[in-house]
């Protein structure tokens, strides 16, 4: 996502989260059948092979959520805001 790659993942241990709900169609839940799931990844490949207008604003807005989510500054305004709320004195 940090470089505009659409994410297209299988739904465990937290991947629909790391994505977010602006690719959750990008979303394969899981299934004992590997042929299921191969139909779910092959039905997304096609959808973006056919619409290249879709791929292109999915990959920026890829790149969007990952800029606003995940650079280290973020991160660390996170983690410092996390800190703060739990050691505040009042």
């Amino acid at each position: 996502m940090a470089s505009g790659v659409v994410p297209i993942v299988y739904d465990n241990q937290g991947e629909r989260e790391l994505v977010g709900p602006p690719f959750a169609a990008n979303v394969i839940v899981p299934d004992l059948s590997v042929e299921a799931m191969t139909a779910g990844v092959t039905r997304i490949v096609r959808r973006y092979d056919e619409n290249r207008l879709e791929l292109a604003k999915d990959r920026e807005a890829a790149r969007a959520y990952y800029l606003a989510r995940y650079t280290e500054d973020r991160f660390r305004d996170g983690l410092n805001a996390i800190v703060d709320g739990c050691c505040a004195t009042t």
